[in-house]
């Protein structure tokens, strides 16, 4: 019986030493304190980006100037027209992205026009800006950093700086108009250049004249060759229908050349409007807009008003006029023939296209060499070989081949004559 017992004891005591090593180990587990949590290291704040300095050249004398921060004395005067801007910020940048610096023009402290500038140069701290015309002499002016600029470390311009400025105040002599010339026919029907405003309302003007304007100065930036300046227009009773394209073109920096693109019409009246805003190097504006109206002149056909024979043999110089439906007698064997026309011939220079001097009766032409005379509507013709004597040519001018600046040949013309002996 003890034994039975025993092992009864036994069996309790073991139940008793598992139960106790679980409670044991459930206690441990939950009495073990929790680590303490590890704080974060807080977040460094960046600082944000500002603008240090905007430096500008300021005029001390007629010819000097002395480079002076505007910033830190907005309301700086006497800022030269052509300044460039030197924009400084506090740290290194990142140069991507739009142009956020403009300059704009006030009146009574409004914005009135925003100027044209271009960035001239990017590096490290600093940025340059250029404006791309004159401003205006004694006038108000605000240089705007707008914010959104970027700094290598993360900084940001979160502000817009203001920096207002005076441009000097000596001003510029306004730009004039010296001239608007055209071309027209003149009394004996060659082109010739005319002054729309020193010669009054031009009523005569070519169908495809070029239009010339000469300004009184050397014009700025892009103004000699953007169209945005001036229109060209179409007129019906006085008023603009129409506006006409065209080209401009600037040889010289106070001229301009416009050519329309297609030919004007006949009897019609235009106007050209050039702008107020057209400025000149020195900063001087036209000031008001300039218009002027011209007429397109009606075309008349082309003729032949005569042709001379002039050469020389034993009695000297001699000048025969070419007479139609006749042979005149006694040309020259060295002559040369001047053809006078109603109106300056335009066609192609290789008269060959529309002049024929053949032997008459025969296909044999003649050789010559042409001189063009616009201003006095004359073709000049010299044979590059001696005619031969006591002979008949014919000197033709097909109708339809020659185009003069007002109208075409309509009929053919042909003229015979003999050389002497």
């Amino acid at each position: 019986m003890q034994t039975k017992k025993c092992k009864i004891m036994k069996k309790k005591l073991f139940i008793l030493s598992i139960f106790t090593l679980f409670m044991f180990s459930c206690s441990n587990e939950d009495d073990t304190p929790e680590p303490d949590a590890v704080p974060e290291d807080p977040t460094m704040e960046v600082e944000a980006l500002m603008v240090t300095s905007v430096n500008g050249f300021v005029s001390t004398g007629p010819d000097t100037f002395q480079v002076t921060d505007l910033l830190a004395s907005s309301g700086t005067t006497d800022v030269q027209y052509f300044s460039p801007f030197f924009i400084t910020f506090s740290k290194p940048m990142i140069f991507e992205g739009d142009n956020l610096i403009g300059v704009f023009r006030l009146e009574d402290g409004e914005i009135v026009a925003e100027v044209p500038t271009i960035i001239t140069s990017e590096v490290n701290t600093e940025i340059t800006i250029e404006v791309e015309e004159a401003l205006r002499g004694g006038t108000n002016y605000q240089l705007i950093v707008n914010e959104g600029y970027k700094a290598t470390d993360g900084g940001i311009l979160e502000d817009p700086v203001f920096v207002d400025f005076t441009t000097q105040g000596i001003l510029p002599e306004p730009l004039g108009i010296s001239a608007v010339q055209g071309f027209i026919l003149n009394e004996v029907g060659g082109i010739e250049l005319v002054d729309f405003v020193a010669n009054g309302p031009v009523t005569d003007l070519l169908k495809d004249s070029s239009i010339i304007v000469n300004f009184s100065e050397s014009l700025t930036g892009d103004f000699p060759t953007d169209p945005q300046f001036l229109s060209l227009s179409r007129l019906e009773n006085g008023t603009a229908v129409e506006e006409i394209p065209f080209n401009l073109s600037s040889f010289i920096d106070f001229e301009l050349i416009i050519e329309t693109q297609d030919v004007l019409i006949a009897g019609t009246t235009y106007r050209l409007v050039l702008s107020q805003d057209y400025q000149a190097a020195d900063g001087g504006l036209l000031g008001e807009d300039f218009s002027v109206d011209f007429t397109v002149r009606t075309p008349n056909p082309l003729t032949v008003v005569s042709i001379v024979a002039d050469g020389s043999n034993t009695d000297g110089n001699v000048s025969i006029a070419i007479l139609a439906n006749t042979n005149t007698m006694d040309v020259p064997v060295n002559a040369a023939f001047t053809i006078t026309f109603s109106q300056a011939v335009l066609s192609d220079l290789n008269a060959a296209s529309f002049i024929e001097l053949v032997v008459n009766g025969t296909s044999d032409s003649v050789p010559f060499e042409l001189i063009e005379d616009l201003q006095n509507s004359t073709i000049t013709i010299t044979p590059t070989e001696a005619l031969m004597e006591n002979t008949m040519y014919d000197l033709r001018i097909a109708e339809g081949t020659v185009d003069g600046v007002d109208g075409t040949l309509e009929n053919e013309v042909t003229v015979s004559f003999t050389t002497e002996n």
